[in-house]
């Protein structure tokens, strides 16, 4: 029976495992890099908190699996535990919680780390089981996707971390409040866009989500022009804070935006995110993804191999299990330079 299971599709590998563990290790690795932490602890961490990651997110996306079984089969979407006895399911549940808590008892465990991951683990569970459910209210289940998915794993990490300092930043609590609303805005960001995209199968399973109750073009509007910009401008004090701590990022995140506006041509950027330009509408609002999941986190490895070779070890396996960066790269300054030419040419035709 075990045999004709599909774990990675039980679990949803494909749809975590090139945007959660990047992003969170790039966490570790900027962590790493301001706390000075040596290269023996730091491999060492990295590999407990790779694993506690990992049993957390499975633990998290087999649970919704499970309690959204019902609701899936009412929109008609696939659901890889439907066949699954559930003496298996339990099985899977307790496996990967027990990941996710194991690497804890050879860290550095703290009152607010370990609390912090607690809490994580409790939202991850009230989210989809009943009574409570939080996905089924429309604002806290948002606020709470937010939070588990995007503010307190980030923060169950710097705590850890932080745990092992040789030295801590002055300019440590601004970070962290700056780093609280990022993330927060991130996280709100990423659950509606998921909401926007899956309103028709929600609508059909009869699930009262924040998109469908104020509507798509609202939720957009929220999105494009309240969320997102805040967002960027919290990104912007946020960079020029770790400037201090993480040279030559604050210039990195003004390449970064330039070669986003190349990419999504951002001199026609009114007329393309109108609402009828769904792709690259989402296109547009993803964005910024990129920066937590590609760009940061390779910038900081980098960083680390400049201040000591032997973080080699970790860049190398890194570049070779996450590829994506350089694969768009390749991939989208063509096109981009051919855009802005077409454009460019275009708007100097109707001129003419």
């Amino acid at each position: 029976m075990i045999k004709n299971v599909n774990i990675n599709k039980i679990v949803r590998l494909a749809d975590w495992k090139n945007y959660i563990i990047p992003f969170l290790l790039g966490i570790v690795f900027l962590s790493v890099y301001i706390y000075e932490i040596p290269f023996a602890l730091s491999l060492k961490v990295t590999g407990l908190l790779l694993i506690s990651i990992i049993g957390t997110a499975a633990y998290g996306y087999l649970l919704n699996n499970i309690f959204d079984l019902e609701e899936d089969k009412r929109a008609g979407k696939n659901n890889f535990t439907e066949n699954l006895p559930e003496l298996i399911k339990i099985l899977f549940v307790v496996v990967s919680l027990v990941t996710a808590l194991l690497p804890w008892l050879f860290l550095s465990v703290a009152f607010l780390n370990f609390g912090l991951f607690i809490l994580q683990l409790i939202l991850l569970t009230i989210y989809c089981i009943p009574p409570l459910r939080l996905k089924k209210f429309i604002c806290a289940g948002i606020i709470a996707d937010a939070l588990y998915n995007s503010v307190i794993p980030v923060f169950v990490i710097v705590f850890i971390i932080r745990e092992y300092a040789v030295i801590i930043p002055e300019t440590g609590s601004l970070i962290i409040t700056v780093l609280f609303f990022t993330l927060l805005l991130k996280g709100l960001r990423g659950i509606l866009l998921h909401q926007l995209a899956d309103r028709k199968n929600d609508g059909k399973a009869g699930v009262h989500t924040f998109a469908l109750y104020h509507g798509a073009l609202k939720t957009f509007n929220l999105t494009n022009r309240v969320i997102l910009p805040l967002e960027m401008i919290f990104n912007v004090v946020l960079t020029s804070l770790l400037s201090k701590h993480l040279p030559g990022i604050s210039w990195l995140f003004i390449i970064f935006f330039f070669y986003k506006a190349l990419k999504l041509r951002f001199w026609n950027i009114r007329y393309l995110c109108r609402w009828e330009f769904k792709f690259y509408r989402f296109i547009f609002l993803q964005s910024m993804n990129d920066w937590y999941e590609e760009w940061l986190p390779l910038y900081t490895l980098i960083v680390l191999v400049v201040k000591d070779i032997s973080f080699l070890f970790l860049l190398i396996p890194y570049i070779l299990l996450f590829p994506a960066f350089f694969k768009k790269f390749l991939n989208e300054i063509p096109e981009a330079i051919v855009n802005f030419r077409n454009d460019l040419k275009n708007k100097f035709l109707k001129r003419c």
